[in-house]
């Protein structure tokens, strides 16, 4: 009965019947087939827009991988209601391709599916003017109604048909009047912040161009109001960005803050969110006279700012390496650059007093592969003692390599 209901309301956009489905699988949860559960927990409704519910559930991904392997011709079918959702966000897609792959590729508009993956994509990587442009020669076409719903309001979120991404684009160029300008007109609420990709990340846009504009009383009302009315499903990430937002707001503790929202992100698989939250860092360890530490964190963001194609957050990473008293920003494999990304990433951290299993523990890597890295860069550095590391690194990034 649940499946039917959840099957007829996606085809026909009945949001009171989707509400009503979600209502009854969300009290017989513990009895229903995994597959039914996915389809659920991937619609939710609030007045008569469909948006992502999150899906943090590692354990009932693996459980619909089995289910699957039953044979039953109607989980393929179920589950390709919930394709759009699960495709639009790739952390959840990419935990789940030897299953979605097949149910995809029997979907009555396949090649839809595998546009709006691409648009998930580049939006997930932070290239937001690729986005835009993709979703200028029109959108998918062939999906139900209710699933068409969904995209509509995620694309015009993310495209700018809401502004979102101009702000985001004004955020990275540093216009914070205009970016504030922007997000304060339109709705800021939770709801919001769990329709689209971006979504989370405007509460960080947000809270930093109140703080860079000395409007801090508006950016903590904003995350109490945040806090009072957040979803119960919101998982991992919507939480750690909002740490990080918190972070940038705190009077004590907020490399703690910071710390546990880069770990978290570390982990999410949303791969442009770490280093958006490593350069508020960054910038916030500058601004509190911790040059050396700042530049591991700048350094970090700039990298996989590179590696994503995000052109425009690069050039603000660049320009804050530079502040930090840093030269151009090295990448891996430029000749000349002596050091690698990696080995500065690690002397910065040594030289702010780390040890190498606490280096290790942040950028993933066991303690004898830094100690590996630490050996390569004494020579380059031409010291022998890490209490060296310091002075070196000054000249080194100050231009005198």
């Amino acid at each position: 009965l649940i499946g039917s209901a959840l099957a007829y309301s996606a085809l026909t956009g009945d949001g009171e019947l989707v509400a009503q489905a979600l209502q009854w699988a969300v009290k017989y949860e513990q009895h229903l087939d995994p597959v039914n559960v996915l389809v659920a927990r991937s619609l939710g409704v609030s007045g008569s827009r469909v948006h992502v519910r999150a899906l943090d559930s590692p354990a009932l991904l693996d459980a619909v991988r089995a289910s699957l392997r039953t044979g039953d011709p109607w989980k393929p079918v179920l589950l390709q209601l919930a394709l759009p959702t699960l495709l639009w966000d790739p952390n959840d897609s990419c935990r789940l391709p030897d299953a979605l792959d097949p149910v995809a590729a029997g979907f009555p508009a396949a090649e839809s599916l595998t546009r709006l993956r691409h648009l998930a994509a580049l939006a997930a990587r932070g290239q937001f003017s690729a986005f835009t442009e993709a979703v200028s020669s029109g959108l998918p076409d062939g999906l139900f109604d209710a699933q068409e719903g969904l995209l509509k309001s995620s694309v015009a979120a993310v495209a700018g048909g809401e502004k979102s991404c101009t702000a985001a684009e004004s955020v990275a160029l540093g216009r914070f009047d205009v970016a504030y300008e922007r997000m304060r007109r339109r709705d800021l609420s939770a709801e919001r912040c769990s329709i689209t990709p971006y979504g989370p990340l405007e509460i960080l846009d947000y809270v930093e161009s109140c703080v860079r504009l000395r409007r801090s009383d508006e950016a903590r009302t904003y995350l109490d109001r945040l806090r009072r009315t957040r979803p119960d499903f919101w998982g991992a990430r919507h939480s750690a960005l909002l740490t990080a937002a918190e972070a940038m707001l705190a009077e004590a503790g907020a490399e703690a803050l910071f710390e546990a929202s880069l770990h978290e992100l570390r982990t999410a698989g949303w791969c442009f969110d770490a280093p958006r939250v490593a350069l508020v860092y960054g910038e916030w360890l500058r601004r509190h006279h911790r040059v050396i530490e700042s530049r591991g964190r700048l350094r970090y963001a700039a990298d996989l700012f590179a590696e994503l194609g995000a052109r425009t957050w690069l050039r603000r990473a660049e320009d804050e390496l530079r502040a930090a008293g840093a030269g151009p920003h090295p990448r891996e494999g430029d000749a000349g650059s002596g050091l690698t990304g990696q080995e500065l990433r690690i002397a910065s951290l040594a030289a702010a007093g780390l040890t190498n299993k606490e280096i290790g523990e942040q950028l993933y890597l066991s303690a004898r592969t830094v100690g590996g890295h630490l050996y390569r860069v004494f020579p380059k550095l031409q010291i022998t003692t890490r209490s060296a590391l310091r002075d070196a690194l000054l000249r080194y990034e100050g231009g005198g390599r």
